[in-house]
């Protein structure tokens, strides 16, 4: 039953190997946004709770101070907060991106909060086209 499950978990999360994601979250805040707050307890956290969005998935980048370095999965390398920044086009916050494996956008990005409902849909919405891009 638990394997079960699971497949049916990672068929959900639209990964066709669990070692290689075919998408993610990313959740850019800042430190004393209290609207980063929101969008992470009551949007995110939810949804990982439910296995609607799994944890592997998700990142939260704290974008505070962009001169810090790390290693980001969906690019496969260490960079700087900052090359993210202008590669998505940041500037207000809380903003959150849905990527593809490579790291580019599959839909536009959502700047600011929403409800849990509109960003599953979103979600939803952008694995679709995922899944019929060639």
């Amino acid at each position: 039953m638990r394997t079960l499950l699971l497949i049916l978990l990672l068929t959900l999360a639209g990964t066709a190997r669990a070692e290689t994601p075919r998408w993610y979250v990313v959740l850019f805040t800042v430190d004393g946004c209290h609207f980063c707050e929101m969008m992470r307890e009551r949007v995110i956290k939810p949804m990982i709770a439910t296995g609607e969005l799994p944890s592997q998935q998700f990142y939260e980048i704290n974008m505070t101070d962009k001169g810090e370095w790390f290693y980001f999965d969906p690019m496969d390398t260490y960079l700087q907060k900052r090359d993210l920044y202008r590669k998505y086009d940041l500037g207000l916050f809380p903003t959150t991106v849905i990527l593809n494996s490579r790291a580019a956008l599959i839909r536009p990005k959502l700047v600011g909060i929403t409800t849990p409902e509109k960003f599953q849909q979103q979600l939803t919405d952008a694995l679709k086209k995922l899944e019929a891009a060639p």
